[in-house]
C-alpha cells in the first residue's frame, strides 16, 4: 500500500487540481465520503482529508459555456456530450470542415490487420491464428502481385474513432430487430438505443442513471456476483428474493408475496431471464405477475437477457 501511495503521489503532482477535480467529473449525488477529491490527494496527506468530502464541493460555480454549447442545450449543471463530439456532429450535419477532431488517413499496418483476420477466422489457438494470417497474406500477394494493396491510396473510412454509444449502422439494425420482435416497444436508433461493452457496463449505466445512493435494488437469488458488487459500488442496497427449487416439477419458483415485500420502496428490479445459474426461463404468467407488482410500486424493471 505504501508503494502504491508513493507512485500515486508522484503521478498526481503533474495534474492541475483546478482542472481535474474529481467532484467536477462525477454527478453530484455520487460524490460521497469514499471519493477523494484530487486536491486532497495532491496535498500529500490522505489523513488531512475532511470527514465529509462532499461538503467541500462548490456547486455554485458553473462552467462558462461557448455560444455553440449553449445553443445545443448544454448547461453548466449537467453532464453533456463532449465538445469534440458535439463539433463533429455539427460538422457532419452542416457539411463543414471539421478541425476539432483528428481522423487517421492511413489504414492499420497490414500485419496487424492480417493477425486480427487470422484470429477471427481460426481462434482455436495462437498458432492456428498465425497460420491463417500467413495464408491470407499469401492470398493477397497473389491478387496484388505488384505489391500494392487495394485501396491503399484512399482514406480509411472504417478504422476511425467509434461512437461511444454504438455505431449508427449497428444501432439502426438493433432498431429493426426491436421493430420485428417487439413492435410495441418505441426503439429509436438516435434517441434510446445504446450499445455497451458487455452486461457489466450496461448494468452500471442503468444503476447510475436510475438510482441514487441509498436506493434498493432487488434481484433473484442465486445470483451472479456482479449484482451485489455493483450495488455496493454505487452505494445502493441489494435485496435478494429467493428462487426455490421444486424438485418434483423440475422448476425454480418464487413467492409473489416475498417479491412484493422486497419491491415495496425499491427503485429497480433486475430481472435475469434465462436465469444464471439455474437456467430458469420465467414463464409468461410469472412475467405478468412481476410487471404488475413493478407497476404497483413504481419500480423500474431492468432486464438482463444476456443469454
Amino acid at each position: 500500500l505504501g508503494h502504491v501511495r508513493s507512485m500515486l503521489m508522484k503521478a498526481i503532482k503533474y495534474i492541475r487540481p483546478s482542472r481535474c477535480r474529481l467532484a467536477d467529473c462525477v454527478p453530484r449525488n455520487f460524490v460521497s465520503k469514499q471519493i477523494v477529491p484530487v486536491r486532497w490527494v495532491e496535498s500529500g496527506s490522505l489523513d488531512s482529508m475532511p470527514s465529509h468530502a462532499e461538503e467541500d464541493v462548490d456547486t455554485s460555480k458553473k462552467a462558462k459555456l461557448s455560444p455553440v454549447a449553449q445553443a445545443n442545450g448544454q448547461t453548466g449543471g449537467q453532464i453533456t456530450e463532449s465538445t469534440i463530439r458535439l463539433m463533429t456532429r455539427l460538422a457532419i450535419q452542416h457539411g463543414a470542415v471539421n478541425l476539432s477532431q483528428g481522423f487517421p488517413n492511413e489504414p492499420p499496418p497490414p500485419q496487424m490487420a492480417l493477425a486480427a483476420a487470422g484470429a477471427l477466422l481460426d481462434g482455436s489457438s495462437p498458432e492456428a491464428a498465425l497460420a491463417m494470417a500467413a495464408n491470407l497474406e499469401g492470398l493477397l500477394a497473389t491478387q496484388h502481385p505488384d505489391g500494392e494493396e487495394n485501396g491503399s491510396e484512399s482514406r480509411d473510412l472504417l478504422s476511425q474513432y467509434s461512437f461511444p454509444f454504438g455505431l449508427p449502422l449497428l444501432r439502426t439494425e438493433l432498431q429493426k430487430y426491436y421493430e420485428r420482435f417487439y413492435p410495441g416497444l418505441p426503439a429509436d436508433a438516435d434517441k434510446n438505443l445504446t450499445v455497451v461493452l458487455g452486461a457489466t457496463e450496461g448494468f452500471a449505466c442503468s444503476l447510475r442513471t436510475l438510482c441514487e445512493p441509498g436506493d434498493s435494488v432487488v434481484f433473484f437469488e442465486p445470483f451472479h456476483e456482479l449484482y451485489p458488487s455493483q450495488c455496493k459500488l454505487w452505494h445502493l442496497k441489494p435485496v435478494a428474493v429467493t428462487l426455490r427449487e421444486d424438485t418434483e416439477a423440475g422448476e425454480w419458483r418464487f413467492e409473489e408475496a416475498e417479491l412484493e415485500a422486497a419491491l415495496t420502496g425499491a427503485k429497480v428490479l433486475l430481472l435475469n431471464t434465462p436465469h444464471n445459474p439455474t437456467g430458469k426461463v420465467f414463464s409468461h404468467a410469472e412475467l405478468e405477475a412481476i410487471a404488475k407488482i413493478c407497476v404497483k410500486h413504481d419500480v423500474v424493471c431492468v432486464t438482463d437477457e444476456i443469454y
